[in-house]
């Protein structure tokens, strides 16, 4: 599987503001920073999940 493109990755950050917009959330930075990690490749499926949960239980 190919590494998506920084348009592509800006795209989905985008989509996830939005989403979360809707709902009257913010998307902070240090959420932006984790999907980019994953979307970058940088930490694996579990790393992801495990940090998204920590957020959203802190926040």
């Amino acid at each position: 599987m190919r590494r998506p493109t920084e348009a592509e990755i800006q795209e989905a950050v985008e989509y996830a503001r939005a989403s979360l917009a809707m709902e009257g959330l913010p998307l902070t930075a240090e959420a932006e920073a984790l999907i980019r990690a994953r979307l970058g490749r940088q930490i694996s499926d579990a790393e992801f999940l495990r940090r998204a949960k920590e957020l959203a239980t802190r926040e």
